[in-house]
């Protein structure tokens, strides 16, 4: 069968069934009618269900008698002694042992900055916003963009405890000394550049490259450098590695997230 909480103060409801193999989050409607989380579940055949109610408004009769009504016989509501205190009491039991959570649903989106070769969406974007920015690279004999935002996580997406997601970038040019990462964070799984709304710049590296990098190569492509995310139960690391010279630099921040 399927347990499914609900709580009635942040809304937030995570169904899962016994194989992992349905995952769906909704949100309530501001207002009491039927939540959409129980109209997913009759569209998915479920006929063995529990649910949890928890939070300050579980205590409402109404609320716990539309939901009985919503529901299929053989599906069961269940109601804590204290719902307001079992809300508070997982999050104490959290902060004082945050390895008991193996996986939680990143509520932004992070990813870096970087600079790739022009678009024609880059086009019609800058003529209507003004970024990105727009420069000619020597090298390449071509139109470059910066302020273009590469995606590592997606906002809603399921983060494993200790995770770490890695991408390979290389130089710009061939003079260049040094690279630098900046880390974004965002609500909006669409977006494309780190000038856009709600963009948030948390934190940046910087990686030294070593003297005559590109001595020995053709193409600036050739030489890898490695970007790492670790996500922990509530740090997530930036992590750039120049794989070449064995040498590395991160940065912490807090990163944002509900239980999985």
């Amino acid at each position: 069968g399927i347990q499914l909480a609900m709580t009635a103060s942040s809304a937030g409801v995570h169904v899962a069934d016994d194989d992992g193999t349905r995952d769906l989050i909704a949100r309530q409607r501001s207002n009491v009618s039927l939540p959409l989380p129980i109209t997913l579940i009759h569209m998915l055949g479920v006929h063995e269900l529990q649910v949890l109610l928890a939070g300050g408004f579980a205590r409402s009769p109404y609320l716990q008698s539309r939901v009985r009504q919503s529901l299929r016989e053989g599906m069961h509501v269940m109601v804590p002694e204290d719902p307001g205190a079992a809300v508070v009491t997982g999050a104490v039991l959290f902060g004082a042992q945050p390895t008991t959570v193996t996986g939680r649903r990143a509520r932004l989106g992070y990813g870096v900055e970087i600079a790739r070769p022009w678009t024609t969406h880059d086009a019609i974007h800058h003529a209507t916003f003004g970024s990105p920015e727009k420069w000619y690279h020597n090298e390449k004999k071509c139109y470059y963009a910066r302020g273009v935002y590469h995606s590592f996580v997606k906002h809603g997406e399921l983060v494993q405890m200790d995770q770490v997601i890695k991408h390979y970038f290389y130089p710009l040019t061939r003079s260049q000394g040094e690279i630098v990462f900046k880390l974004y964070s965002t609500p909006n799984n669409s977006a494309r550049y780190t000038t856009e709304q709600d963009m948030q710049e948390l934190a940046s590296v910087r990686l030294q490259l070593p003297s005559g990098w590109s001595r020995n190569i053709y193409y600036v492509e050739e030489y890898k450098v490695e970007v790492e995310m670790h996500f922990g139960a509530t740090e997530l690391s930036l992590v750039a590695v120049d794989t070449s010279q064995e040498d590395a630099v991160a940065v912490n921040v807090m990163w944002n997230a509900d239980m999985a």
